[in-house]
């Protein structure tokens, strides 16, 4: 009977399992006992059967294979969904591939090695049909030359197509042409569904490559980890073993996802892509170590090579339109668009790098990148204020805009506290020096009386009193102090007193003209800044400059030329009409 099942039952039939289960007995007792053969009765017919019980196992193993490679076939038929027939019907026929690998190991190999072929081509050929239907959907925001700054303001494009937008699922309006516009989104749920090509395609939707990207790593890892779960279990083989016979299943698949992406990087402009697609790799390659999957690490590795030094060229490329142009193209830009509408390119492409960044904080070449890029805009003002007409002017060029960079950055947890820093620092030397100048403007007898005749111990004086610790200045005082130090380092009294005239002079103009003064910079600096922290942070710095200044000459006089004293103003007074102004700015 057993001979008869072996070689004629049906392999499917739980009579041929059955019959299988006591040949592989028989074949383990022969195999565990061979000093049986040959001894005594019981080992003469040993001996006697053991030639055919060969022979059966040889049948049973030729019937096996080719009832495996029969239901391996299976597969095959187009639309099958491949894990539903190794779930539902292969994986109840496990104790065939057990018979082989027990007792006939060329043939298991054989029959491993053909499933890892066929399953291998159909994954691979699953994975290209995937991608013809992704690649129909996919468009790409930028072309070869959107650049931050172009020399050409006809080629300068400032918006996304609207309808574009729309079909991508994006904000249909953003700040500027370089707004990341929450593309990192694609960054959160990587187990989400994979997109059904033809789903999308009949709702009107497009695609960018990093969702691309992000679909083909969920069927890949998918797969991986499904295919991994059945031949464990099907071909009974621990987690070492299975890497070994079936680590090459994915090959075909791999290099057509590789080569999908080699072409996707090579063709983007977009810097937004190169770092999703960065972002993502690790992403997933993390999540597949998590599931403890080590087969996917050459292709994230081979992603990561071809990744990183596109990035280079495009953010070079970005980089060094705001090195290289020529003023007059830049100050041309200007007065085609406005240099805020400019500005806001570059904040928000900074923005998008901060983002990014902040996914992968360990990646210090981006770090650095968006550092160079801080510089190449600062760098940029500068040249730009060079070209102005005047000292004010440049300033004032230069504080209106940094101002606006900060404003922009600001309140972003994922800007670099240093680079912020950075900008103030620049802000606040430029407020400073416009500052100065505005004062020589408005007070030059004044300023350059208290510079030339007051004593440096009066002005030590002077900063003791401004200096007083008031927090409504917001550090307005020690400005003031550091002001007056700089003063005292670089300047030493007249050896000439000042002569009664032009102390006269000093005050008949400050009489006349201080309040009307004090209004007309106010009016003109809020014209130029608006209501900006910078104009606050000046106006505050002028007034108390005056004041200060006023000060030294006030007690300069009072001392030196009390018959001179009546004719000024009380101190008092000054110091009432500019806390008033203060006070409204606070």
């Amino acid at each position: 009977q057993l001979i008869e099942d072996i070689c004629n039952r049906d392999v499917g039939h739980p009579e041929f399992a059955e019959s299988l289960r006591q040949l592989s007995e028989k074949l383990l007792f022969l195999k565990n006992n061979p000093n049986l053969a040959g001894v005594g009765a019981a080992g003469k017919a040993i001996k006697d059967i053991e030639p055919e019980i060969v022979k059966l196992k040889t049948k049973a193993a030729s019937r096996v294979r080719q009832y495996l490679n029969d239901q391996f076939a299976l597969l095959k038929k187009p639309k099958t969904n491949i894990q539903l027939i190794q779930r539902d019907v292969l994986l109840r026929y496990r104790h065939l591939p057990a018979f082989l690998k027990e007792h006939h190991v060329d043939v298991f190999i054989e029959v491993c090695n053909g499933y890892s072929e066929l399953v291998g081509k159909l994954y691979a050929d699953h994975i290209r049909n995937y991608l013809s239907e992704l690649g129909r959907l996919q468009v790409e925001l930028y072309a070869k030359g959107d650049v931050l700054i172009s020399e050409n303001p006809s080629t300068l494009r400032i918006a996304h197509v609207p309808l574009m937008l729309r079909q991508l699922n994006l904000p249909a309006s953003s700040r500027s042409l370089y707004d990341l516009m929450n593309r990192d989104s694609v960054l959160s749920d990587l187990e989400e569904k994979p997109i059904i090509a033809h789903v999308l395609d009949s709702q009107g939707g497009k695609l960018l490559p990093e969702r691309v990207f992000k679909s083909l790593n969920q069927i890949l890892l998918d797969v991986v980890a499904t295919e991994i779960i059945f031949t464990m279990e099907f071909f009974q083989l621990t987690a070492e073993q299975n890497k070994v016979i079936f680590g090459g299943i994915f090959k075909g698949a791999i290099y057509a996802v590789l080569e999908a992406m080699r072409t996707a990087v090579n063709n983007t402009q977009d810097v937004y892509v190169i770092l999703l697609l960065g972002v993502l790799n690790d992403a997933f390659r993390r999540l597949c170590h998590s599931k403890s999957i080590n087969l996917l690490d050459f292709f994230y590795d081979q992603v990561g090579q071809l990744i990183w030094p596109r990035f280079e060229i495009l953010f070079e490329a970005q980089i060094s339109s705001l090195k290289t142009i020529p003023i007059k193209s830049f100050r041309n830009l200007e007065r085609t668009f406005n240099t805020k509408i400019l500005l806001t390119r570059v904040v928000d492409f900074a923005l998008g790098l901060y983002r990014l960044h902040s996914a992968i904080p360990e990646n210090n070449m981006l770090k650095t990148r968006v550092v160079q890029l801080k510089s190449a805009v600062l760098d940029l003002l500068k040249r730009t204020a060079k070209d102005l007409p005047s000292p004010i002017e440049c300033l004032s060029y230069l504080v209106s805009n940094v101002d606006f960079i900060l404003l922009s950055l600001a309140n972003n947890p994922t800007v670099f506290e240093e680079d912020i820093a950075a900008y103030e620092r620049e802000l606040g030397n430029d407020i400073d020096k416009l500052t100065e100048l505005h004062l020589k403007e408005y007070f030059a007898n004044l300023v350059d009386f208290v510079r030339k005749y007051t004593k440096l111990e009066n002005l030590t004086e002077v900063i003791g009193q401004i200096d007083d610790g008031d927090s409504s200045g917001g550090g307005l005082f020690t400005f003031i102090g550091e002001f007056f130090r700089k003063d005292a380092a670089s300047s030493a009294p007249a050896n000439e007193p000042p002569s009664n005239k032009l102390i006269e002079n000093v005050i008949s103009e400050f009489n006349e003209s201080w309040a009307r003064k004090i209004e007309t910079f106010k009016n003109e600096s809020e014209r130029d800044f608006g209501a900006t922290k910078s104009f606050r942070l000046m106006f505050k710095k002028f007034l108390t400059s005056i004041m200060a200044y006023y000060n030294a000459f006030y007690k300069f006089v009072r001392a030196q030329y009390p018959n001179l004293a009546n004719a000024l103003v009380p101190l008092h007074s000054i110091v009432k009409e500019i806390k008033g102004y203060l006070n409204k700015l606070n």
